[in-house]
């Protein structure tokens, strides 16, 4: 007999969110847009290569609320939060701080990770079609064309870098991928349109005081 084993891993969770969950979202977005110049700017604690970076305040309670079912498949799948033993008591989890990206044409997030536990990307809108971006984007010919992709990196049990990578095109949109926070990613520029690519994120920590 022969059997193919494979070493365990963290991965992460890919879900599409519903009309209802999107509609408050969309409504704090759409008056972000309206109003750029009066809107807190997220830049300062942000590494994205990106000029429209915003706080999310109006909706971030919706966002809270939704979000639970989510981490809690997360946490069935991983027994990621039990892994993390940092605290001598138990402490529920809460959502610390939550963003908006109107990402323009070349625009891009470099490699990265963020603070917390859990963090999050929605999708709401995605102006391109990936087939598009790979043909007018700059690695057409490359064996790994990336334009307009959301990557993850991870190592593997060798130590070896990987990369897995996510063709993030307008049929992502209303998508919430939530992974662990350390979990290294990156966004790279996409080519074909001069619409905004807009996604809301998040981080997700331990609520240990009356914050």
């Amino acid at each position: 007999m022969i059997e193919h084993l494979t070493f365990p891993n963290i991965g992460f969770l890919k879900a599409t969110l519903s009309d209802a969950d999107m509609q408050p979202i969309r409504k704090e977005i759409a008056e972000i847009q309206e109003d750029f110049e009066n809107t807190y700017k997220a830049n300062n604690f942000l590494v994205g290569n990106i000029k429209k970076e915003f706080k999310i305040s109006k909706s971030a309670d919706h966002i809270a609320s939704v979000l639970p079912k989510y981490v809690q498949e997360f946490e069935n799948r991983n027994n990621f939060f039990r892994s993390q033993d940092v605290l001598d008591q138990n402490c529920p989890i809460m959502l610390k701080n939550v963003w908006v990206n109107f990402q323009e044409r070349y625009e891009f997030n470099p490699v990265h990770d963020h603070n917390g536990l859990l963090s999050f990307v929605i999708w709401t809108k995605i102006p391109y079609k990936i087939e598009d971006e790979i043909n007018q984007g700059p690695g057409k010919d490359s064996r790994q064309p990336l334009a307009g992709h959301f990557c993850f990196y991870f190592t593997d049990a060798l130590g070896t870098i990987r990369q897995y990578s996510i063709p993030a095109d307008q049929t992502m949109e209303n998508t919430i991928l939530l992974f662990p926070a350390k979990l290294n990613h990156s966004v790279h520029p996409f080519y074909s349109s001069e619409e905004y690519r807009i996604s809301v994120s998040g981080n997700i920590c331990y609520q240990t005081g009356n914050n």
